[in-house]
């Protein structure tokens, strides 16, 4: 006679190589159908996908100092989680789109923003 819970983790055991062995071939096979069937969707740009200041200067094709400055002169809208700074995708697109005789900012808009900075 086996002892008491033998036969249970046999049985267990059992399970759980009819399942790592047999189960895999059977999801695979039904499941092909399905995943071929439905293309994945594209990846949608967000206008609140934030970039670091070397995935930027990859787009843009500058060094990441380039992007810091940019930020740090107000030239380009940047954001900050404490040291880590972030740009907008959708503002480095308008960014680069913008003529280049174009004012960067308004400078008495500019100056509000730093005085109000300063200020707090």
């Amino acid at each position: 006679m086996m002892p008491e819970g033998t036969l249970d983790m046999v049985l267990r055991d059992i399970v759980r190589q009819v399942v790592r062995e047999e189960l895999p071939p059977i999801l695979r096979q039904e499941l092909a159908p399905v995943v071929r069937a439905e293309p994945a969707p594209p990846p949608q740009e967000d206008a609140r996908t934030y970039l670091t200041a070397k995935a930027a200067a990859e787009i843009v094709g500058v060094h990441p100092t380039a992007i810091r400055r940019w930020v740090w002169r107000g030239v380009l809208p940047g954001y900050r989680a404490g040291r880590l700074m972030r740009v907008r995708l959708d503002e480095l697109k308008a960014f680069l789109a913008r003529p280049p005789d174009e004012p960067a900012c308004d400078v008495d808009e500019r100056a509000q923003q730093i005085l109000a900075r300063h200020a707090g």
